[in-house]
């Protein structure tokens, strides 16, 4: 069978364009949820997304199930702040049969001097019942600084190691190509973007420069890869069609 996966840095709904035409920072669900909605991804991961019904935006993860039709989601917390629980979410057309949070975070006693800034990020490890058959998703966001991004690189292959399903990692993870901690990950996971020549930079949404976000897989085969050019957050979304 045929299987959508998506993945989608959506800044908690901020609507980008009318940020860089008047300064104005306003929430809207409805612009990230039309993108969604138009590639009707079977699976879609979420980044910096508030999680909890308390939280100054809602329950994002449910609001866009409610909007899209989605049965089933999932949240990882990566930060608490005034605003409520930010971190993952991810939406599924299919029953999410267990789910757990593994933290990305460098102790504060640790966090190098004069570094960029640090945040605590979290890992969403996540299986779903496919018609009968498990599949592994892990949805993240990593840091800015490189330590950030070796632990992060580090957990994940161990993670992965553990699993003896075919796995989705997918995400923002904040690096190029041409680092280290991607090859890395290249060299245990198939980047599905490989798939087509043009070199799919995902950030800013506006004017796309750089390749930050991926979606990554092992044991599936894959079809097709898109990266739409569509202004609704900062980010560019990524889907990619796979043979389960």
């Amino acid at each position: 069978m045929k299987l959508k996966i998506g993945t989608y840095n959506i800044q908690h709904g901020v609507l980008h364009q009318k940020r860089l035409d008047t300064g104005e920072v306003a929430v809207d669900l409805a612009a990230v949820a039309a993108v969604i909605g138009t590639h009707a991804p079977d699976v879609c991961a979420l980044n910096e997304i508030y999680g909890n019904e308390e939280s100054r935006f809602g329950n994002q993860p449910r609001l866009l199930a409610d909007m899209l039709g989605y049965p089933h989601r999932a949240f990882a917390r990566g930060i608490y702040h005034t605003l409520g629980e930010y971190g993952n979410g991810l939406l599924s057309k299919y029953p999410i049969t267990a789910q757990r949070v593994v933290h990305l975070c460098i102790p504060p006693e640790k966090r190098a001097a004069g570094a960029r800034h640090y945040e605590d990020r979290a890992l969403l490890v996540a299986t779903l019942d496919v018609k009968g058959t498990p599949l592994s998703v892990l949805a993240c966001h990593f840091g800015l600084n490189e330590d950030e991004m070796t632990l992060a690189v580090d957990t994940v292959l161990k993670e992965a190691d553990a699993i003896s399903t075919p796995l989705v990692l997918l995400g923002d993870f904040n690096f190029t190509p041409e680092t280290v901690h991607y090859q890395r990950l290249a060299a245990a996971l198939f980047d599905t973007a490989s798939l087509v020549k043009s070199a799919t930079p995902t950030f800013p949404s506006d004017a796309p420069a750089r390749k930050i976000d991926y979606i990554f897989t092992r044991g599936l085969t894959v079809r097709d890869f898109i990266c739409p050019t569509v202004v609704a957050s900062d980010h560019l979304p990524l889907f990619t069609e796979i043979d389960f």
